[in-house]
Formats: C-alpha cells, structure tokens, sequence
C-alpha cells in the first residue's frame, strides 16, 4: 500500500524515466490476485517507480489518471502515459511493453 498523496505521486512520475502505477480499491479480489505478479514483474526491472494506489483511498487518483474500473496498469516514460490495460489485463503483452520501454530508457 501506497502512503503517498496524489501530488508525490505526480511528482515522482515527472521525476522517474519509467513509471508504473497499479491502481485497484481494497474489495477488489482480482486486484489483490494480480498484485503478486505486477510485483514481480516490477522487481525484474530496478529502475521502475512502481506504486500501487487505491482509488477507494485516493479518489482524487480516478480522475486524475481516468480510472473507470480495476485493476488498472499504467505506465509512463518521462511522464507521459505510454501503456494502459485494465480489468483483463495480459501479463504477455505487459511485460513486452514494459521492457522495450525499459531498454529504450536504460540500455
């Protein structure tokens, strides 16, 4: 769980080359499902600014980032959105697009 307010958040995507953002509310089973292997992929890349947020929590997060349903990934480059997937998300196609952004920014 993230601590963070909105605006470290915003913060922190400006400031990181590769974010990545899990947002999901805290009745959600799919979410708490996925959370493992979001984690997971995160840790097979040092230098992503991962956080995890709830909207249930954090509603100010929905609008901000245009969360309609859960879970939903987002990913930014230089803090702009590159990949989005929400509710089904494709831990293939996920993975693929977050190292080939991983390897344009850091290789």
């Amino acid at each position: 769980m993230n601590n963070e307010s909105l605006e470290e958040i915003l913060h922190s995507i400006k400031d990181n080359k590769l974010s990545l953002i899990l947002a999901s509310t805290k009745n959600c089973g799919v979410c708490t499902s996925i959370e493992p292997r979001v984690e997971y992929l995160v840790n097979k890349y040092p230098n992503i600014n991962y956080k995890h947020i709830f909207i249930d929590s954090m509603i100010k997060a929905s609008g901000e980032f245009t969360i309609f349903t859960v879970p939903t990934i987002i990913m930014f480059a230089q803090g702009k959105e590159v990949h989005r997937e929400s509710r089904f998300i494709d831990f293939e196609n996920l993975e693929f697009e977050i190292s080939r952004w991983y390897d344009y920014l850091f290789n």
